[in-house]
């Protein structure tokens, strides 16, 4: 069990290959502007803090590339299976977890060089950074825990022991709360950041996935791959409010701004569920490409681009209108998304592609724009 478990979270991302029909009701199919070739599959993407520059780890190495033309700047050869990569606050610094070697690798941005790296063992997947830059949380599926890196000491400071299989971290600052999901006993821990240790432990349902946060209505989304369910905690109570029944093989929810409702992507279905988590219910299912894994938003909090990573697509799915309205041509396999300012980035199997993106004009039926907040990550799991 616990192999099939561990392999879950790379296997999310890594599905079969077809050709993808366009979206039910999509007006436009949109080539990309430009591309580059990468030498291998791509293990996710980031860009810095003022969006000039994109970090892709491939191949066994962390290549850094101008956001705009795709040149490459710096090509960081970290050895093993780099993945989870994500970036300091000020963006001078890059951490990626290399799977194969059981370590956390730190890159100089400025020079693409290494500098530094912690030995953990096992095999780490994910990787969260606090808000400070401080503190790096990484789950560790084989042994069960989540590391704590102190990236000013260069070290490990804490070992904190979680549920069965933790897959994902997701940070609380203002209840100073930590939520693990654990894949192999269907629960959230929740883990107190002072202390270092479990607090609670919430049952939920058959592999939870990455929680969602919507600070702003005190509540916890978490969609579990094997059930067809969201699951819905209080977190101000700690507590298991509800289970939504969705589909088969949900991806992590996207808190649609306003926070009443949620984009559910179904990779068993080829759709993306609409649902109001109040009501407890799906109100929408928008059909979209094949097996997609994950809803981010636009900026500007009125689209929403779904990787269709069983084709060569981008679904791009109006807000106030809630369809498909855009479908964007990409490479093979789709995985990663990244919406910029003035671009979408898109991660494919060995290749980066840019869009170009205009603003999503106002909808008639909605004369006043949902308010920003609430997107989710830019990949399933």
């Amino acid at each position: 069990m616990r192999g099939s478990l561990v392999g879950l979270l790379t296997g999310l991302l890594g599905v079969a290959l077809t050709i993808a029909p366009t979206a039910q009701g999509a007006e436009a199919e949109v080539p990309p502007a430009r591309a580059t070739v990468l030498p291998a599959s791509a293990n996710g993407t980031i860009a810095s803090p003022d969006g000039a520059r994109l970090y892709v780890t491939a191949g066994g190495s962390v290549f850094g590339l101008d956001a705009v033309t795709l040149k490459q700047l710096t090509r960081t050869r970290t050895g093993g299976t780099p993945l989870a990569p994500t970036v300091s606050p000020r963006g001078t610094r890059v951490y990626v977890v290399d799977a194969e070697n059981g370590r956390v690798v730190a890159i100089a941005t400025a020079t693409g060089e290494v500098a530094w790296s912690v030995s953990l063992g096992g095999a780490p997947r994910a990787a969260t950074l606090d808000r400070t830059g401080a503190l790096l949380y990484v789950t560790d599926p084989t042994r069960d825990l989540v590391a704590v890196i102190d990236t000013q000491k260069q070290s490990v400071v804490a070992r904190i022991p979680v549920g069965d299989a933790p897959l994902a971290t997701t940070l609380d600052p203002a209840r100073n709360r930590a939520y693990v999901a654990n894949a192999g006993s269907g629960t959230i821990s929740v883990v107190s950041l002072s202390t270092r240790t479990v607090t609670e432990t919430l049952p939920v349902c058959a592999v939870p996935l990455r929680p969602v946060l919507a600070a702003a209505s005190a509540r916890l989304y978490v969609s579990c791959r094997e059930s067809g369910v969201v699951a819905v905690i209080d977190v101000s109570r700690l507590a298991l409010a509800r289970l939504i029944e969705v589909g088969r093989q949900p991806a992590p929810p996207t808190v649609i701004p306003g926070g009443q409702r949620l984009l559910v992507p179904l990779g068993g279905e080829d759709v993306v569920a609409v649902v109001d988590p109040a009501g407890a219910r799906v109100t929408k299912r928008i059909p979209v490409g094949p097996e997609p894994i994950t809803a981010v938003l636009s900026p500007d909090g009125r689209r929403a681009f779904v990787p269709d990573t069983g084709g060569r697509t981008v679904s791009v799915i109006s807000v106030a209108r809630l369809r498909a309205v855009s479908t964007w041509r990409t490479g093979r396999g789709p995985r990663y998304v990244l919406p910029l300012p003035a671009t979408l980035v898109v991660t494919e199997r060995g290749r980066v592609s840019v869009f170009g993106t205009a603003p999503e004009p106002p909808d008639q039926a909605d004369a006043n724009p949902p308010e920003q907040g609430g997107a989710a990550a830019q990949r399933g799991g």
